[in-house]
């Protein structure tokens, strides 16, 4: 095969992989959680620990939202998250105490800060956009590898 042709698939190879739909998590979950306040979250419904095993495609950005729990529980302070992660489309968001502002990739908006949710317990919510593929899992590295790997062999294909 010729070089320049090698060349032109790769790059082509490239292209296509960087126009596909955005792939996002689909699921709900929680982190583990303190036992102390097990049965606490329990009550409030927020005990569950998911694997995410769906997708989604998404044309703006992937969304995490996760609600903080605050509990103190003899005198010793607890934090537990649950989230959704999910596909969004919106472009624009209000966060608490400010004015509507374009999302930006990356960032991370604070919800409407929490009152009690349940006695001992606060909690607050955050939402956090990005736009590369399954950004809104734990490996944000995922995203983007096979651009990575095609541009690199383009490269080295043209010494």
């Amino acid at each position: 095969m010729s070089s320049s042709l090698f060349k032109s698939c790769c790059v082509f190879l490239t292209v296509l992989a960087l126009s596909e739909a955005l792939k996002c998590h689909q699921c709900k979950g929680s982190d583990e959680m303190p036992s102390a306040i097990s049965s606490i979250m329990t009550n409030l419904n927020a005990n569950n620990v998911t694997m995410c095993d769906s997708d989604c495609t998404a044309e703006s950005f992937c969304l995490k939202v996760a609600s903080i729990y605050t509990s103190t529980v003899g005198g010793k302070t607890y934090h537990h998250t649950t989230y959704t992660k999910t596909c969004s489309a919106l472009t624009v968001i209000t966060p608490y105490g400010s004015n509507e502002t374009k999302i930006t990739s990356g960032v991370c908006y604070q919800g409407t800060p929490g009152g009690k949710t349940g006695d001992p317990v606060t909690g607050t919510t955050q939402w956090c956009f990005c736009n590369s593929d399954y950004c809104n899992g734990v490996d944000a590295r995922t995203g983007g590898v096979i651009s990575v790997v095609l541009s690199v062999i383009a490269l080295l294909a043209s010494y």
